[in-house]
C-alpha cells in the first residue's frame, strides 16, 4: 500500500485506525520522503524522531546526502563512532515501533482476507 505524499500521514492514522495525536509523528525509515510505501513509515513518538534527525544530520554532506565513515582521518573517525553509539539507542527505539506496525498490519490483512472470505461465502 502507497499513501499520496500530501496525505500520508493522515492515510496512515486512518489505515490503522488511529488518532491524531501532535505527540507522534509519521517518519520514512528510507529518509525519503516520497517513499510512501506502508512499510516505509512508521509512526514514532515525537521526541524519538527528533533525536533520530538531529543526530543523522550529522551524517549529511551540503547536498543534503547521507555520507559514509572517513577512515582516513582518525580524530573525525572517533567523532563519528561516537555519533554511531549515540544514535543506536535511537535506531533500536525506532526498531520497536516498527515491530508494532508490522503486528498491526498483519491483523489489518487478516482481518480484511477473513471479511472478503466471509463475504465470499455469503457471511456478513
Amino acid at each position: 500500500m502507497e499513501f499520496k505524499k500530501s496525505n500520508y500521514r493522515k492515510e496512515y492514522l486512518k489505515y490503522f485506525d488511529l488518532e491524531d495525536d501532535k505527540n507522534f509523528q509519521v517518519h520514512h525509515l528510507d529518509l525519503n520522503r516520497d517513499n510512501n510505501n506502508i512499510y516505509n513509515l512508521v509512526l514514532l513518538p515525537k521526541n524519538v524522531h527528533k533525536r533520530f534527525h538531529f543526530f543523522i544530520a550529522e551524517f549529511r554532506n551540503r547536498e543534503n546526502e547521507i555520507v559514509t565513515l572517513d577512515l582516513s582521518n582518525p580524530f573525525k573517525s572517533i567523532m563519528e563512532v561516537e555519533t554511531c553509539a549515540k544514535i543506536l539507542p535511537i535506531l533500536k527505539e525506532i526498531k520497536k515501533w516498527e515491530d508494532i506496525r508490522d503486528r498491526n498490519i498483519i491483523d489489518i490483512q487478516s482481518q480484511e482476507k477473513s471479511e472478503g472470505f466471509n463475504k465470499w461465502v455469503g457471511y456478513n
